[in-house]
Order: structure tokens, then C-alpha cells, then sequence
């Protein structure tokens, strides 16, 4: 089944746009880092190595990344190391940011390097506060929701075998997580939770 293509986060970044061999490029340079040590994070790296880049998995807990590493062919570290890390690609596998989370970021904008890919897994809200970082110190960026949107393509094409509406599912997308967004403040006001 088809789904969100990691492999293109290292080719999105701008050293790796030049010339035919960017693929070679990639599996040779780049440093991508899935923060987190749950099933997302292992998704992420197991789709990374697979896609030829040189993985480091970090979470707060080092034994944690150590696990997801183990189980998917890649490095591991403590989030704390991300600074003297040399990367390109960084993917936040939490659900830091989120409406669970609020206002919360896996890593200090300090951590942040201009030019790089930062992808955010989060989808609500859609900008999260490591993307607007991100975005400040001059990273690309990829939201949650094209990954999102990315699944239920992948889905809807294997099951009807028919090019899917991405536009229409984008927006379908969009228009349900403002929905969401909307009963959860209309409950908070109200006291139901």
C-alpha cells in the first residue's frame, strides 16, 4: 500500500537538488533524524533506510531510540545530541506541537539549521511551533498534513486502482480538521470534555 514517500524529504532539501545523482547524494550525506520512539518514528526510519539515507533515531529516553534503531537498521542517539549532529532532515515523530501538546516543540530553535528539511508528523494544528521555527531560521518545511493526505492516497488508490482526487482530498482533509477544531473549542466553553 502506498503512503507518505520519505525518501523525497532528503531530495527537498536545497544541497540535494542538483544533477541526476541526488539519490547517491543522499545515501552518501544525509543525516535524517526521527525524534521520537513510538510506531511513527519507527515507520520513518524503517522508510528512510530503506529509502538509503544514513538514519540516527533520537528521543529523550537514548535506550528508546536505541530499540527503534535496533529494530530498523539505523543509528540511535539521545534527543540532547541533536546540536553537534551533522543533519540535514529532521522529522518530529511526537506529538509535541499538537493539540495534546500545545505550544510545545521537541527540539530548541537554537537546534535548528538554515537550509535543512524540518518535517513535522503533527497535522493539528497545521503549522505547529517547531515548523514556524523552522520556518525563522530558514528551513524548508513539510507539514503533517501532506503525509496525512499522502496515506489516504495511497489507500484509495490500492483499493479502487484509480489515480486519486489529492486536490479534493487535501482539502477534505482541511476541512475536517477545522471541524474537529472547532467542536473542541465549542466543548471547552462549554465544560464537556
Amino acid at each position: 500500500m502506498g503512503g507518505f514517500d520519505f525518501s523525497r524529504l532528503a531530495q527537498t532539501a536545497p544541497q540535494f537538488r542538483r544533477g541526476d545523482d541526488s539519490q547517491r547524494r543522499v545515501r552518501a550525506r544525509a543525516g535524517v533524524f526521527p525524534g521520537g520512539a513510538g510506531g511513527a518514528a519507527r515507520a520513518a526510519a524503517f522508510a528512510l533506510v530503506r529509502a538509503g539515507a544514513r538514519v540516527t533515531v533520537l528521543a529523550r529516553r537514548a535506550e528508546q531510540a536505541a530499540e527503534v534503531a535496533s529494530a530498523t537498521g539505523c543509528a540511535s542517539a539521545g534527543l540532547d545530541a541533536l546540536p553537534g549532529l551533522a543533519w540535514d532532515v529532521l522529522v518530529n515523530a511526537t506529538p509535541l506541537g499538537s493539540g495534546a501538546f500545545p505550544g510545545r516543540s521537541p527540539v530548541s530553535p537554537g537546534a535548528l539549521r538554515k537550509g535543512s528539511v524540518v518535517f513535522d508528523m503533527v497535522y493539528e494544528p497545521r503549522e505547529t511551533p517547531l515548523l514556524a521555527a523552522a520556518k525563522a531560521r530558514g528551513c524548508a518545511t513539510i507539514d503533517g498534513v501532506e503525509m496525512l493526505v499522502a496515506q489516504a492516497v495511497g489507500q484509495f488508490e490500492a483499493w479502487t486502482g484509480v489515480a486519486a482526487p489529492v486536490e479534493e482530498m487535501t482539502g477534505a482533509a482541511l476541512a475536517a480538521i477545522a471541524q474537529a477544531r472547532a467542536g473542541a473549542v465549542l466543548a471547552r466553553n462549554v465544560g464537556v470534555s
